[in-house]
């Protein structure tokens, strides 16, 4: 069970480094961007646009570890046979990524 998670979280280190590098290249040069423009408005697009890249990055780690034995893709073929049961499984997930999804939110405020 273990390697599996190891072997989801290491096919999927591109996929979150590349989201992480994004979203910390744009938090920071959201503000120099926006003062060599001269709009400051820009600067929190920035931002928010940077910190909802780190969040997909950490949200996509924190569901593989959660939820490893279930895949997305599988879910959602399911979900063409049977939609009731995968629907609930598929909510589920949801549910639980919007709530680590604003809490990190939260901790982007300075």
């Amino acid at each position: 069970m273990h390697d599996n998670l190891w072997k989801a979280l290491l096919r999927d280190f591109w996929l979150v480094a590349v989201l992480l590098i994004i979203g910390n290249v744009l938090i920071a040069v959201s503000t120099p961007l926006a003062q060599w423009v001269g709009e400051p408005a820009f600067a929190p697009w920035g931002l928010f646009f940077g910190g909802s890249f780190v969040i997909a990055a950490l949200s996509h780690i924190i569901r593989r570890l959660f939820f490893h034995p279930l895949s997305m893709q599988r879910t959602a073929a399911e979900a063409l046979k049977s939609p009731v049961g995968a629907g609930f499984v598929f909510l589920g997930i949801c549910i639980v990524l919007s709530a680590f999804v604003l809490v990190m939110g939260g901790t982007l405020r300075l």
